[in-house]
């Protein structure tokens, strides 16, 4: 049976063609033969296959997502375990800061407290001593006469007596004769000869007051106790007044050599007075003579010394 040609086209109808329409009476086109799909490669041994995904119940299998594009602030940011990462370290970061503020502020107070230290020690110093202070006026010594006139007076001569006696020898004082113009032989020799001038005697057995000694003329000695007080004269006479004012005036050496006309004043020792239990005593002592062998010839006078 003929068919009825399909109207043409128009070139200008945008609607896509429809598949002709298979002739009336015609049998149905047999299917196209599909490829049969292959059958997917077998896991490895030891591994667990991985399930296929499936289209689910609604529909097909979820989408991955997808990446976001370039410029987009979200795909810089750090994840929530990286950030946990970094706490840690900025809090150390933070500690080892306080430490450091904390070390400076120390380091500034000491500065301070030192700095007052001293600014207090300034001010004590400045309170102690005196500001300007004005100099003590020069003061000029007291002229002196140029002609001093002697003492006249026992008062006015000073003592030139031991600090254990008691008190100034008076010239004007009363003394009374304990033995008078008596006469010592003291012979040279190697061997010490001692006279004790308060009996008086040669080679007393205690209580001597000089020593003679020399073993040639050249050699010769006198030796006065250091405890007496011995005056030379320029005369050979004296009295116990001008004895006593010799000796508290210009009393001199106690060791000296012999020569014939030898004159001395001698004040024997208070504190061997005292321990002998006998008054301390004014002698007046002259050597007469002296032979060629250094024998002395010696006459002796003495007064008691008022108590």
């Amino acid at each position: 049976m003929p068919t009825d040609p399909e109207p043409p086209v128009s070139s200008n109808d945008s609607k896509p063609a429809k598949a002709p329409r298979p002739p009336v009476g015609a049998a149905p086109a047999a299917p196209m033969p599909t490829a049969p799909m292959p059958a997917p490669p077998d896991p490895p041994t030891g591994t667990t296959p991985t399930p296929p995904a499936s289209a689910g119940p609604l529909g097909p299998p979820p989408l991955e997502p997808t990446p976001a594009p370039d410029g987009d602030a979200s795909a810089d940011r750090p994840t929530a375990p990286a950030r946990g990462r970094l706490i840690p370290f900025v809090t150390l970061a933070a500690l080892g800061l306080t430490a450091l503020l904390s070390l400076y502020a120390v380091g500034l107070a000491t500065v301070a407290i030192a700095t007052a230290n001293k600014a207090k020690e300034t001010a004590e110093r400045a309170a102690a001593s005196p500001v300007n202070p004005e100099p003590a006026p020069a003061t000029e010594p007291p002229l002196e006469p140029a002609d001093s006139p002697a003492p006249t007076s026992t008062a006015d001569i000073p003592n030139d007596l031991p600090s254990d006696e008691p008190g100034p020898l008076e010239p004007s004082a009363n003394f009374q004769v304990h033995y008078g113009d008596q006469k010592l032989r003291l012979q040279a020799g190697c061997t010490t000869r001692e006279v004790d001038l308060d009996e008086p005697r040669v080679t007393p057995d205690v209580g001597a007051d000089l020593s003679y000694s020399g073993c040639t003329p050249g050699n010769l000695e006198l030796t006065f106790n250091s405890e007496l007080r011995v005056s030379q004269l320029p005369t050979q006479k004296a009295s116990a007044n001008e004895c006593a004012e010799a000796i508290r005036s210009s009393a001199g050496n106690n060791t000296m050599a012999p020569a014939q006309g030898l004159t001395l004043c001698v004040l024997t020792a208070k504190s061997q007075a005292t321990d002998q239990g006998i008054p301390q005593k004014v002698v007046l002592f002259r050597i007469d003579s002296m032979a060629k062998d250094g024998t002395l010839n010696v006459s002796v006078t003495a007064w008691k010394v008022p108590v």
